[in-house]
This record gives structure tokens, C-alpha cells and sequence, in this order.
């Protein structure tokens, strides 16, 4: 589609004619360079998305049954869509139903904390009806977000400098996902379906403390905040993301080699898994399963792909993380694992806990045991990543870096 039309009387002559020609190419030369994003476009971008990004949303509890919502101080309820309060009262339980609720809320207290079924939250609190479920959803700052985040994902006994990679890393995390979610009620789960979030009752002064002190910090590549995965324990040797999720392939996520993970508790694991016992769980997700035949491993880096199965009725063919969380993440740590056939089912013997993609938590550990600092534990799980402090990148205009270390 032509953005402008051309008069072809201007063409009259040859003088005109090259006139013209020059003139039009200049246009397009200008359309052409206007249509690609510069550095400094992109890094403007970046810094208005993450300015406009302040808060968190995350969703705390989905439920059909009733809540209990309670404050110390001064309480008021908002319609989220007008902006008019429907309530402002001094301080005690409200109770709100799937009935009740019939439009979307927003709850403020004068004072922290806000009690949601008795337990403790920083900031406010929307609640949504969604299809007869409520959603409850947590909204805060980031770095509040963090304090209850980082002590629920790593010990706070850990050394502080395992404690501020974690930090980062979540910090990362969190905020690739608030700029992908625009149109979601809520950019992250609090479970391990996103991170795992427990509100006040988990904060812990040396969490906090490195939350603080790496404030503003995050990874990035390309002027972009990187998904900053991380697991328990690799076992010896990360995996790269693409044999984990078949849709990623992510530069910045391939397979490192990690001797620093060798005192955690899950380093290694054995597993018995009866042929009975399989055949219940594919039944789950897969009709007609009949007696177990075979089974066969696909495998990259040493981790399982792909589990071939066949049966009585036929052939399954499951991703191997997929087996792994039908199989339950609990009984099947880790991709990284061999099965041997015994009279009644397999013998699995594995290494590490989690999917293994990213920063290896245990890992982390060792390296700060080492002497490493949290600076060094990042980069030598992220490759290719810059670490900057968006808080000072956005304070001062004159740097036009949002990668520069």
C-alpha cells in the first residue's frame, strides 16, 4: 500500500525525471531507516516499558469457596473499573463470595500488612470473578514481590552471594513477565508454575538484605530482560532449554558444566517404578492404555527427549518433560537419568533435581562457598548476558546504554 500519491506531470522532462527519481529515493531511503528500530529507539523502549512496569501482579489464590480479608488499620474497597470506592471503614473481616463479587475489586489499607485467609501480604489486593472461581491477585512492588519470593526459593542460610544471584535472578524473571503480560489480570503464579511467592510470613533479613543490595539489577540481552530460568540441582551439567521446551532456543540458555553442585541432597537418585504403576498415570491423560510392551529413551545432552511406549492398543509417544510431570515431579527429579528393566517395572537412576535449564541453584552455592561473586555465578549460567541496574539507567537520561555494564 503506497503512503503517498505521485503527479506524473512532473515528468515532463528528463531533468524532471531524474529530479523526481532522486526526491523518491530520499523518501524511501528515510521510510526504510524509519521502519528499523535504532539502539537508542530500542533502549527508550525498554525504559519506558520497565518505567511503566512498577508494580506486580501476582496471583495468590483461585478459589470457589468464600475469603476472608482483613487489615490493622483503616480498609476501602475500589470498583477497579470506575475508580469509585464502594467501601471505606475502620478495620475488620470482610468476607466475599463467588455470589458477592460480582465485579472486579480493589482492596487498600492505610498500613501493611493485608491479611488474606489470616495470612499476611504487602500492598493491595484486586479480587476477579472469573467464571464462578475467584481470583485473588496480590499487587506490590517488585522488590516487595522479591522479599517474599527469594527465601521461599533458596535458604536464607545459603551465602549472600548465592542469596543476590537468586535475587536477580528472580527479579529477571519477574519483570520478562510483567512486559509480556499487557492484557493478563495477572503477570505471574505464585506456585512453581512462575515463582514461588508466600507473602510476609517467609521474609527473612538476609533475603532482603541482598534484594536491597542488588536493587535495580537485572539481566539482559539484546536490551531485553532474558527469562532467567533456574532448578534446584543439574547434577553435574545444565541443559540447554531447547531439549527441555521444544518451542525455545534461547542463545543465553545453553548447557553449561557444573562440578559446584555435588553436596546437594539431590545430586543423585534412584527411583522404582512398576509397569502397574505406569500404566495408572498414562491413563490420566491417555485413553485405552493397555498392557505395557516396551519402552524406549530418546536423549540429548544425556537427558531424556522423548519416551517411546508401546502397548497392548498402540504406541505413545511423550515429550520427556512432559513424562516427567505426568510421572510426578517429585518421584522423577530430573530428565538426567537412565532406566534399567527389572522383573516388575524400571529402575531409574538420575542426577539432579528440575528441569536443569539456567542457573543452577545448588551450584550457585557452591561457587559463593568458593569465593565466587554473584557477578560470576550469573554469567557463568547465562551466557552472552550484560548486567545492568535499571533503576540508575532510568534516573539518568544522559546514558543511553540500557546494556552497558
Amino acid at each position: 500500500m503506497w503512503l503517498f500519491e505521485m503527479d506524473y506531470s512532473l515528468f515532463k522532462t528528463k531533468r524532471n525525471v531524474c529530479l523526481s527519481f532522486l526526491i523518491i529515493l530520499s523518501v524511501c531511503s528515510q521510510l526504510l531507516i524509519s521502519c528499523t528500530p535504532s539502539k537508542k529507539y530500542m533502549i527508550q523502549s525498554q525504559k519506558k516499558l520497565i518505567h511503566d512496569h512498577q508494580k506486580v501482579r501476582v496471583l495468590i489464590i483461585k478459589t470457589r469457596d468464600n475469603l476472608r480479608i482483613s487489615a490493622d488499620t483503616k480498609i476501602r474497597i475500589l470498583d477497579i473499573k470506575t475508580g469509585k470506592a464502594i467501601y471505606s471503614g475502620k478495620s475488620r473481616t470482610l468476607i466475599f463470595s463467588v455470589e458477592k463479587v460480582r465485579k472486579p475489586i480493589q482492596i487498600e489499607s492505610w498500613k501493611i500488612p493485608i491479611y488474606v485467609n489470616k495470612i499476611p501480604y504487602r500492598g493491595s489486593m484486586e479480587i476477579h470473578n472469573i467464571l464462578g472461581s475467584l481470583h485473588v491477585i496480590n499487587v506490590l512492588s517488585l522488590d516487595e514481590y522479591l522479599y517474599g519470593v527469594v527465601p521461599s526459593e533458596m535458604s536464607y542460610s545459603w551465602n549472600s552471594e548465592a542469596l543476590k544471584a537468586q535475587a536477580i535472578a528472580a527479579r529477571t524473571y519477574a519483570l520478562y513477565h510483567i512486559m509480556q503480560s499487557k492484557k493478563g489480570i495477572y503477570d505471574l503464579d505464585a506456585t512453581t508454575k512462575s515463582q514461588v511467592y508466600k507473602g510476609i510470613n517467609i521474609e527473612n533479613k538476609k533475603t532482603s538484605d541482598a534484594i536491597n543490595e542488588t536493587s535495580g539489577e537485572i539481566l539482559s540481552y539484546n536490551y531485553k530482560p532474558i527469562i532467567t530460568y533456574f532448578h534446584s540441582t543439574c547434577g553435574g551439567k545444565t541443559c540447554d532449554d531447547k531439549y527441555v521446551w521444544t518451542n525455545n532456543d534461547l542463545p543465553y540458555l545453553g548447557q553449561v558444566k557444573c562440578p559446584y553442585c555435588r553436596n546437594s541432597p539431590k545430586y543423585s537418585w534412584i527411583e522404582k517404578l512398576s509397569l502397574y504403576q505406569l500404566k495408572m498415570m498414562l491413563r490420566k491423560e491417555y485413553k485405552g492404555v493397555g498392557k505395557i510392551k516396551s519402552i524406549s529413551l530418546k536423549k540429548k545432552e544425556g537427558r531424556v527427549t522423548l519416551v517411546i511406549i508401546q502397548h497392548s492398543n498402540g504406541i505413545i509417544r511423550i515429550p520427556g518433560n512432559r513424562f516427567r510431570l505426568l510421572m510426578g515431579a517429585e518421584r522423577i527429579k530430573s530428565l538426567y537419568f537412565i532406566a534399567q528393566k527389572t522383573q516388575n517395572g524400571l529402575l531409574l537412576k538420575g542426577h539432579g533435581w528440575g528441569h536443569g535449564v539456567g542457573m543452577c541453584q545448588w551450584g550457585a552455592k557452591g561457587m559463593a562457598d568458593s569465593g565466587k561473586s554473584y557477578e560470576k555465578i550469573l554469567r557463568y549460567y547465562y551466557k552472552g548476558v550484560k548486567l545492568t541496574n535499571i533503576q540508575r539507567k532510568i534516573a539518568n537520561r544522559d546514558k543511553d546504554s540500557f546494556d552497558k555494564e
